[in-house]
């Protein structure tokens, strides 16, 4: 009886020992992964330390960003995106809490945040993510943009010419051009801080066209022409149009099953639109958004017709339906795409790691990316005369044939300038861009 006893009182021992030295693990693994916490209810750690300079209020920044629910349920991450985000630090152009993150970042730096409901309101009508839940975001810091020499936003290359021709009279310094549209008449351009500007022929420079204010506190991403009006996408508030030249702006966005605007595209006589949740159309002075293909975990990228179908680069890979029909099926799958173009022969396949072709309506689709650079994707492709161009990271590439090597064709650019937008207008090219925030080892690949 004593010898059991004994042998229990051991075995108790041992066991509380065991605990006491397992609560000491807990507890240091609970320091290790501990957050601080600011006095505004922010919570953060670093999770890879930068290099460098720190960010400060009054800079322009690129990032990557990840948003999750608290159970780690992904809302968003800007990788899907054609590049990094832009942000003004302290400009209220991101959350709060993501705001306030960024001030004394370096580059490099990964930061792991946990925001409150009351640092996570987002400007507009928001019921996703639900406005009142705490989000889990991750951040990475890209590049810090200096304000001053940067490479001019908007270039102009007539059908046959050899050097690009800088365009940007009559436009804001430091402006970043969101998108470009043209109709038979005329260039508008799409500026994230002022809005729309058209070109004036005569002057040789850009006239502002009055944009609402609410439409830039929103974040503009896209600009398309129908008709006489003037439609703009945003991030935050889905779609505004104008039939005045700006003097009133109104907001169009019923049948729109989500209000973050991705691209445009005039077929026929409607207006496609790509939104986070599918593609939808409207007919020149309607007011209601049809519903062309709705998905809310399909992100549409790009939109493009060819030889009587509509085709869409999305999250998803590529798809395509007869215009009109809504018989959509898919045509290119393990891609995202980030856009897709086509012109008279040819439909192009833009994804994050490689260009791809297609000659027969999306059966069958080959590499394309014999001559741009490996690490970099592509994002434009159009055809002017008899030549084909390619928007680069690193400028404008060229090609005359399905097997000829893309060669590089910048002369008269900036060697730092990424062409993100491209658009041809009686045989004019017309290209916008901004400074590359590329640095050395940075990968974009998918």
């Amino acid at each position: 009886m004593n010898i059991n006893l004994n042998m229990n009182s051991n075995f108790l021992i041992l066991l509380f020992l065991s605990v006491i030295a397992l609560n000491c693990n807990s507890n240091k693994k609970a320091k290790d992964e501990s957050f601080t916490k600011t006095s505004t209810g922010l919570e953060y750690k670093i999770l890879k330390e930068g290099n460098g300079e720190s960010a400060k209020v009054g800079q322009e920044v690129l990032i990557h960003e990840t948003m999750s629910y608290m159970n780690d349920s992904l809302l968003f991450d800007s990788r899907t995106l054609p590049n990094p985000v832009k942000v003004l630090v302290g400009g209220n152009q991101a959350i709060a809490g993501v705001d306030e993150a960024l001030v004394g970042m370096k580059i490099g730096e990964i930061k792991k945040l946990i925001v409150p409901p009351k640092l996570s309101k987002r400007k507009g009508e928001h019921n996703f993510p639900h406005p009142d839940s705490t989000l889990l975001y991750e951040v990475e810091l890209i590049d810090i943009l200096e304000l001053k020499n940067r490479p001019e936003a908007v270039y102009f290359l007539d059908n046959n010419g050899e050097t690009w021709i800088n365009k940007n009279k009559g436009l804001p310094e430091s402006t970043t051009i969101s998108s470009i549209a043209t109709n038979e008449n005329t260039i508008r351009i799409l500026s994230k801080a002022k809005g729309v500007y058209t070109f004036d022929f005569q002057n040789d420079s850009w006239k502002s066209i009055p944009t609402d204010k609410v439409i830039l506190e929103n974040n503009p991403t896209a600009i398309a022409l129908l008709k006489n009006n003037i439609y703009v996408g945003t991030q935050l508030g889905g779609v505004y149009y104008t039939k005045d030249m700006g003097e009133n702006w109104e907001q169009v966005n019923e049948g729109l099953d989500n209000l973050t605007i991705r691209r445009f595209q005039n077929i026929g006589q409607k207006l496609f639109v790509g939104t986070n949740a599918g593609l939808f159309s409207l007919r020149a002075n309607n007011t209601i958004w049809e519903n062309e293909f709705a998905n809310n975990t399909m992100q549409v990228n790009g939109i493009t017709e060819f030889d009587g179908n509509i085709y869409i680069g999305t999250t998803q890979g590529a798809f395509t339906s007869p215009i009109g029909q809504k018989d959509w099926k898919k045509v290119l799958s393990n891609y995202t795409l980030h856009n897709i173009s086509s012109d008279d022969k040819h439909i192009y396949a833009m994804t994050y790691n490689e260009l791809l072709f297609s000659t027969d309506k999306g059966v069958t689709w080959q590499s394309l990316q014999k001559g741009l650079p490996k690490e970099l994707y592509t994002f434009n492709v159009i055809k002017n005369g008899n030549s084909v161009f390619a928007g680069q990271w690193d400028g404008v590439y060229r090609k005359n044939s399905d097997y000829e090597t893309w060669q590089s064709y910048s002369n008269g650019l900036p060697s730092n300038l990424s062409i993100t937008n491209m658009k041809v207008f009686k045989g004019t090219i017309v290209v916008s861009g901004n400074e590359r925030g590329l640095r050395k080892g940075m990968t974009t690949n998918k």
